[in-house]
């Protein structure tokens, strides 16, 4: 007699579901092939779990059936190796005991979600019908999960676009400078922001938050995104008006996107050379202003001028008489948000939002530290991480935390800052950059090399360990250099993965280690050990996924900044 296993060859041809028996009685075995024949289902029959196994790993299976009471391997034991190998395929266990009173039997059953059981004495529709309900709701699960991933893969897509139309997070120039933080609730945001350049010293900013969550306000915020790429070619009479520029903006929403989405917007145009700021609001945040020197908030709008949001209502009307003007101090720093900063929470029901006073106590902190500190780079970071160590940790919606400030005249001759991609070229170039700006400023050529090789070493480490390959493309790096006393302080802030703090090792720990990866290869692994060797101190933080790293190097006696000093 042949083997039940080939006595489905020719049903399996036309068979839509494969299922693995598993039975040591060879009664059994032949009389369930005999059951499934010229059925939808094309049985392969095993005697033990090791034939079981052999054959799970080289064939795909719809549904294992199985006895319970095997040797030496019972069904349970099998059911865990199965489970090694696919965690979900559904396994239907069939016996002739009897559930104990203490229900023992289904509660080993019931341990995995995805195991059935059937008497052995089942009638035949019965067990075609269970194999049938258990694979189809498998097959569904699996569709699901691809379904899932595609999705997934869709919105990781969708993700890379939105970030490609966006600023980037920090920029510097002779008369200002801005860094962004930039956070959806999920992958994908509909949260706006775009900054364009006009002329050497005029700007314009938009700012906007598109109807909806997800998928919805992504698609609307792309493409007005998209619409805002013709404002580069705007001249200052124009971008200096932005009520005709919102105007733009609800008429390519309500021609474009109508009844799809509205969006809520606000249109700064900045002129740094006579320190106006001229803006429309039309239902976005108020600009939050605060005076550096006196810690004074100030209100840039106390008529609350302003209009409807674009893309409401047909044949508004943005008039010039809703645009707000207001002329400003160069130690003015700016702070613009979207309403998703004011919905985070202290719990996932978004039940105890943030507090405009806390908010507003917090920022004046922050702002008196980064101007002890010279540092406005990371502050919508360090705001965002404050407010969640305050307890704010639930956001309810997309967060946009931007902000500006004009650089400090008085610290010009003695800082530097550099902004560069993190490729070789850019990094070669601005590490020999760095190098002057300190034999100019400190006279010694022994402490250009130190800084040089520390810029060097430490951002060809952050490239090559710390960001992916779409982050080299699009992603920046900020390099700030200051004489703080008798130190360099060299700063690097990075987007990338997270720093183990391996600092604490000593001088003499690197000169070893350095010594073994010399002989190791040449040229690779070495930044930590030949930047500690050099510097006396290093620091790192990270704030919201953004690395400060801090280096201090001792300036030597004899230099022009000891002979400055004395």
């Amino acid at each position: 007699m042949p083997h039940p296993s080939s006595q489905t060859g020719a049903v399996s041809k036309r068979s839509k579901f494969n299922v693995l028996l598993v039975d040591d009685e060879k009664l059994v075995r032949f009389t369930l092939v005999a059951f499934f024949r010229n059925s939808e289902f094309a049985v392969t029959a095993v005697a033990n779990a090791q034939e079981a196994i052999e054959h799970f790993c080289h064939e795909t299976y719809d549904a294992v059936i199985s006895d319970v009471m095997m040797e030496p391997v019972d069904g349970f034991a099998l059911r865990s190796m199965l489970r090694n190998y696919n965690k979900e395929v559904p396994i239907i266990f069939l016996t002739s005991l009897v559930n104990g009173i203490d229900n023992s039997l289904l509660s080993k059953i019931m341990l995995d979600s995805f195991s059935y059981y059937v008497p052995k004495n089942f009638d035949r529709l019965f067990l075609l019908g269970k194999l049938k309900q258990v694979i189809q709701y498998y097959q569904a699960q699996k569709r699901v999960r691809i379904l899932e991933h595609q999705i997934q893969r869709n919105q990781e897509l969708a993700s890379i676009v939105q970030q490609s139309l966006l600023p980037p997070w920090v920029h510097f120039e002779k008369n200002y400078e801005f860094s962004c933080l930039y956070r959806p609730l999920g992958q994908i945001s509909g949260d706006l922001f775009d900054w364009i350049p006009i002329n050497d010293h005029c700007c314009l900013s938009v700012f906007g938050d598109i109807s909806g969550h997800g998928t919805h306000s992504a698609l609307g915020m792309t493409a007005v995104q998209s619409f805002l790429t013709q404002l580069s070619t705007y001249g200052v009479e124009k971008a200096s008006q932005p009520h005709l520029i919102l105007k733009e903006v609800n008429d390519f929403i309500l021609r474009h996107l109508h009844n799809a989405v509205y969006m809520c917007g606000l249109f700064v145009f900045w002129d740094f050379e006579n320190n106006i700021i001229r803006f429309h609001n039309a239902g976005y945040m108020d600009i939050i202003a605060i005076d550096s020197e006196t810690g004074e908030t100030l209100n840039l709008n106390p008529e609350k001028k302003g209009s409807v949001p674009m893309g409401m209502v047909e044949q508004t009307t943005y008039s010039p008489h809703d645009t707000v003007e207001y002329h400003f101090k160069d130690s003015t720093i700016f702070m613009i948000s979207s309403d998703g900063l004011w919905d985070l929470s202290k719990d996932p029901d978004g039940e105890s939002s943030l507090d405009n006073e806390e908010l507003m106590e917090l920022l004046g902190i922050l702002v008196q530290q980064s101007i002890q500190e010279d540092n406005t780079i990371s502050m919508p970071y360090l705001c965002y991480e404050s407010l969640e160590q305050l307890g704010y940790q639930y956001p309810q919606d997309d967060c946009l935390l931007f902000m500006l400030r004009k650089p400090l005249k008085a610290q010009a001759e003695k800082i530097c800052v550099y902004r560069l991609q993190p490729n070789n070229v850019d990094i070669d170039q601005v590490a020999q950059q760095a190098a002057d700006f300190v034999l100019d400023r400190c006279g010694s050529e022994i402490l250009a090399e130190k800084a040089e090789l520390t810029i060097e070493e430490h951002l060809v480490n952050i490239v090559e360990h710390g960001l992916d390959e779409h982050d080299k493309e699009n992603d920046y790096l900020v390099l700030k250099i200051s004489v703080i006393g008798k130190n360099l302080k060299i700063t690097i802030w990075d987007r990338g993965k997270e720093w183990l703090d391996e600092s604490a090792i000593t001088r003499t720990e690197a000169e070893s280690i350095l010594d073994m990866r010399n002989e190791e290869v040449s040229g690779s692994g070495r930044g930590l050990s030949i930047i500690k060797k050099i510097v006396s101190t290093i620091s790192r933080q990270r704030h919201c996924g953004l690395n400060e790293t801090v280096f201090f190097i001792p300036i030597e006696e004899g230099s022009k900044m000891e002979e400055d000093a004395s």
